[in-house]
């Protein structure tokens, strides 16, 4: 076994001499699991082919159980964090790889709603996007999904997800989820740790960015923008690829 979380568990598999990663699910009575699990797949189909989204194989679903088998990937961002002091170049090319991504999702008006690190694995190299669990498409010419409940995971949520006001989520939730990455990257650890209950809003939103040693400010500019309290503010996929792009010829 590789992973596990929930009612899931991942395991390492070899066919036909090529390793992949088979996910299963246990939906034995639980309506809201299966539903979630076949959305994944649904979602899986309808962006194969797509930059950096993980390949889906082959699925199987029985009775109690749904065998999902994916590309294998060697690692995830979150554990090469951990264990590399990653360089500018580093940082930036996985950041150009992220972006990418999102770029391709957002323009397929899917919101991924879970961006981590340990939802980015390396495969030769290079970044795939994983977990469609609780990812939405956005309907019609809305901009966002109303929620029932914030979801996905505390350390790289929004604002505007977190807030019992508002419980809203957009293409600008996972910009700022990206930018609680990027400030990973450079500092290895997240802005807000949220160890223990609280006003977790009051902390999210009082994000200080810490310059520190870090002599590429740029970087730290991309962060800034992206950890914007308002939404509306924060640039989108297109405009962080741009910004990066000039940055890269300059």
């Amino acid at each position: 076994m590789i992973g596990k979380g929930g009612n899931s568990k991942v395991y390492l598999v070899e066919r036909e001499s090529k390793f992949y990663a088979l996910k299963v699910v246990n939906i034995e009575m639980d309506y809201k699991l299966k539903e979630n699990t076949l959305k994944e797949i649904r979602t899986l189909e309808d962006l194969k082919g797509m930059f950096g989204i993980i390949k889906l194989i082959d699925t199987q679903i029985d009775q109690d159980i749904i065998y999902i088998l994916l590309e294998y990937g060697s690692t995830d961002l979150n554990k090469y964090i951990r264990k590399n002091t990653l360089s500018i170049y580093a940082i930036l090319f996985f950041w150009e790889q992220m972006l990418k991504i999102l770029k391709g999702l957002h323009a397929r008006k899917y919101i991924h709603a879970d961006v981590k690190p340990a939802n980015f694995v390396i495969v030769d190299g290079n970044v795939r996007v994983i977990d469609f669990n609780i990812s939405s498409k956005i309907r019609g010419d809305t901009t966002r999904l109303d929620l029932e409940r914030p979801c996905g995971t505390l350390n790289y949520l929004a604002p505007e997800v977190l807030d019992s006001t508002k419980k809203e989520r957009r293409r600008a939730s996972d910009v700022w989820s990206l930018g609680i990455i990027l400030y990973e990257m450079v500092y290895k650890k997240v802005p807000v740790d949220f160890n223990s209950q609280g006003d977790w809003l009051d902390k999210i939103q009082n994000i200080k960015i810490e310059e520190g040693e870090m002599k590429y400010k740029k970087i730290l500019k991309m962060i800034r923008e992206c950890l914007r309290r308002n939404p509306k503010e924060r640039p989108t996929v297109s405009e962080l690829l741009e910004e990066l792009e000039q940055e890269w010829e300059g």
